[in-house]
């Protein structure tokens, strides 16, 4: 995992908690400068992250941007084990997990973006899906399901 995942993570799991440069660069046996590198970089993705002298990092407890390390901490259950994609703007998610499906990629795969420019609903009708609006998603699931009852899942 890239070190600016590793920082998001452990900032998304201690969101509105100060955590040091000090105790960051520790745990993911790095220096303060790449700690402070990853930060500002971060910074100007435009994640709301403050430092605070003496004090060190924190994530802001409101924060609109999309990653799977802002989404992970509060996923449950089986749901704990999904592998998130996610992406600014893709052409249609389902189109995505369909090829990923077809190459093997797991149950529980998730294609996450905020703008879709070519969305599709349900029987291939349109899907009008503008930026920043949403999030839009779709899941990879492989049902133990005869084909009859396959049918059930979308009516």
């Amino acid at each position: 995992m890239e070190l600016k995942q590793q920082i998001l993570r452990i900032l998304e799991e201690n969101r509105g908690i100060s955590i040091s440069g000090t105790k960051l660069a520790k745990e993911l046996s790095v220096t303060r400068s790449a700690i402070w590198k990853a930060i500002k970089s971060l910074q100007k993705e435009g994640y709301c992250i403050t430092a605070v002298t003496n004090k060190g990092y924190c994530m802001a407890p409101h924060n609109d941007i999309v990653s799977a390390e802002s989404i992970t901490p509060y996923l449950k259950g089986r749901a704990h084990n999904f592998h998130l994609e996610v992406h600014q703007t893709v052409t249609s998610t389902n189109t995505i997990a369909k090829e990923l499906a077809a190459k093997g990629s797991p149950e529980g795969t998730v294609i996450i973006a905020r703008e879709q420019t070519e969305g599709r609903g349900r029987m291939g009708r349109s899907f009008y899906s503008p930026e920043s609006t949403r999030i839009y998603f779709s899941i990879i699931l492989r049902p133990k399901l005869s084909m009859e009852d396959s049918l059930r899942i979308t009516t």
